[in-house]
């Protein structure tokens, strides 16, 4: 504590600390605390701008095109289909009878097969395998040896032209042209154990494929309307095409989940009711104003 005579100021000692309540300017209100810029936010100090009259009838047309060469023919999700069908029922009856050292809780379909957003061409259908102990290197290999087997009795060549190839979270079955991707996973609890990087499968890993059985849901859910599917191949089509889009469109490379959320805020700007076309320039704009 000391004393002090400032010129026009209190006599007395000096206060050390914190300043008692009633000291220095008071708070500001509510409404006048500043924000950073949102246009979500800022949607009602923008006029509603009225759409020009011009002819758009051949972008329309240019759109719809698109979306009949990105579109999967029936024949081609029929074989894939059936692929799927055979592995699902081989993991169902292992379920069911368990076979030694192979302890399968569950089996979930992702990625774009699940979600219908695959494009034509991209026959590959994802899966995410679920096991009762923390998956091991070794694991994925004497898996895979037996759903190769137990794939091929089932093929009509009994699997002549089937190749399998395992990698760091999984396996891929490839027959005919038709790929299934099968990622290997455990139970959320299981990951709170100690993780040996030269034994077990990474925990990076296996908390993505976890990811995905999340995201399946989500899309599964919330857009489930038929525009928003053909939205999702529009953009994974820009994405692929234009080395722009795949600055602006995702954070990195070869990231789609980011593509699947775009459409959230945009359809909530549109309220839902505007057309593919419309709802295409509105993601794009969107995506341009707050990416540049």
């Amino acid at each position: 504590m000391s004393f002090y005579r400032g010129r026009g100021g209190p006599r007395g000692p000096r206060m050390s600390g914190p300043r008692p309540s009633g000291y220095g300017p008071p708070p500001l209100p509510p409404d006048m605390i500043y924000k950073s810029f949102d246009p979500l936010e800022s949607k009602h100090l923008f006029q509603r701008v009225a759409p020009q009259d011009k002819d758009d009838s051949e972008l329309s047309q240019a759109i719809l095109t698109k979306i009949q060469e990105l579109t999967p023919a029936p024949e081609e999700l029929a074989k894939l289909q059936e692929q799927v069908t055979k592995i699902t029922s081989i993991v169902d009856t292992i379920v069911m009878s368990p076979e030694q050292d192979i302890d399968i809780e569950e089996m979930r379909v992702v990625g774009s097969f699940k979600k219908g957003t695959m494009l034509a061409g991209h026959k590959t259908a994802d899966f995410v395998l679920i096991i009762k102990h923390l998956p091991t290197l070794e694991d994925i290999t004497k898996i895979m040896n037996t759903m190769k087997e137990k794939m091929n009795v089932q093929q009509p060549d009994k699997g002549k032209k089937a190749t399998c190839k395992s990698h760091e979270s999984g396996f891929t079955y490839v027959y005919n042209g038709i790929t299934l991707n099968v990622l290997i996973t455990t139970l959320p609890n299981n990951t709170k154990e100690t993780i040996d990087p030269e034994k077990h499968v990474k925990l990076e890993d296996l908390k993505n494929s976890m990811a995905a059985i999340r995201h399946a849901r989500w899309f599964e859910e919330n857009a489930y309307q038929s525009s928003i599917r053909v939205l999702v191949r529009l953009l994974k089509d820009f994405k692929k095409t234009h080395s722009f889009f795949l600055r602006i469109l995702t954070p990195g490379p070869l990231i789609y989940w980011p593509i699947i959320l775009r459409w959230q805020i945009p359809a909530e700007i549109a309220d839902c009711t505007a057309g593919i076309q419309e709802m295409l320039t509105i993601v794009i704009s969107w995506d341009l104003t707050t990416r540049i």
